[in-house]
């Protein structure tokens, strides 16, 4: 464990909520299962501590997560920062950033009447010689004939369709649900379709283009743990959007896009600005985390998070997932900070 005291809140100061991260912080791979959960979710009770989550999870996936800990209705940050819900029990939306504006002018039917309903006769920009062999267009995309929210979904469309065709897993969050882009075997994995919708709905491009998409989501599996030659294409191809878009790349085997400037910090900022939490802890464990414990008063993270949230952390637990979580609840009652 290390402290790091300056940085800490005065005294009088008390944290009026804190936000704590799902996968890899709260939750193992034991998912919800966990008989250690027990433990913290007892230790919240009693102490009558002000708990939530925040995560790349949707609506159903948060709301899963806060009954297993019998949370009480605080907000709660879904979709990477992307949605700020009241609570769980009303699940009003506060707050949310579309990554594109929905669809629904004439220039989807010109695409599609052009380059096929999937768009799988147009080549972007950028293409390696080696998938050229993948694509059947007469010509690449002229970007400066599109709008920019069309230009956005046409290059999320065609990174969820070349994800999947090389045995990718990938979703999308719309309509506070995640919802698998094509089947995979790892959506059939219990801790990761917690969150996910039940029903497989196959999308052509017009359909895509009119939905309200809040995150894209790609993951590999074991056996493909790592495809650089897919995520180097994928990050090639949104280079052009770099400003437009918000990418997290994991090595080569995981993958998150959201609007720019749109991460988890962006639901504490809107919480600290516009609610009477104003001061506010968090702890985590990955990349996708870093913009919230830079907003947060008091930040943490667990002993299995990534090496480079060390550096921007106050709190490093010794535990691992749930059981640092504890600690770091322990730590900020000590401290009199709750």
């Amino acid at each position: 464990m290390r402290i790091s005291p300056e940085k800490l809140l005065p005294p009088l100061q008390k944290i009026d909520l804190i936000t704590c991260d799902i996968d890899g912080t709260l939750l193992s791979n034991k998912g919800l299962a966990d008989e250690n959960l027990d433990i913290l979710a007892d230790f919240i009770r009693r102490h009558n501590i002000p708990f939530t989550i925040a995560s790349g999870r949707s609506l159903e996936g948060l709301t899963k997560v806060a009954h297993r800990l019998q949370l009480a209705d605080y907000p709660l940050i879904g979709d990477n920062g992307a949605v700020v819900y009241s609570n769980v029990t009303d699940a009003e939306i506060l707050y949310e950033e579309l990554l594109f504006a929905p669809q629904t002018g004439t220039a989807v039917a010109q695409l599609t009447a052009a380059y096929g309903s999937h768009l799988e006769n147009l080549i972007l920009p950028y293409t390696f010689p080696s998938n050229m062999n993948t694509q059947t267009g007469e010509a690449a995309l002229a970007p400066q004939k599109y709008s920019v929210d069309l230009l956005k979904a046409i290059y999320i469309y065609k990174v969820l369709r070349f994800a999947a065709a090389n045995n990718i897993a990938s979703s999308y969050a719309s309509s506070h649900r995640e919802r698998a882009f094509a089947p995979h075997a790892l959506w059939e994995v219990e801790y990761l379709t917690d969150d996910l919708a039940t029903t497989y709905v196959p999308l052509d491009f017009a359909a895509f283009s009119r939905l309200p998409v809040y995150k894209i989501f790609l993951l590999t599996d074991e056996k493909h743990s790592e495809q650089k030659e897919v995520f180097d294409q994928i990050s090639a191809w949104l280079a052009p959007l770099a400003q437009e878009l918000n990418i997290i790349r994991y090595g080569s085997y995981m993958l998150d896009i959201m609007l720019k400037n749109v991460d988890k910090s962006k639901g504490v900022i809107f919480l600290q600005k516009h609610s009477p939490y104003r001061h506010i802890a968090a702890i985590g464990d990955a990349l996708n985390d870093l913009g919230m414990l830079k907003a947060a008063d008091i930040s943490g993270c667990v002993a299995n998070a990534q090496a480079e949230l060390f550096a921007w952390t106050d709190f490093h637990a010794s535990g691992s997932y749930n059981a640092g979580v504890l600690e770091f609840l322990k730590f900020l009652l000590r401290e009199n900070y709750l």
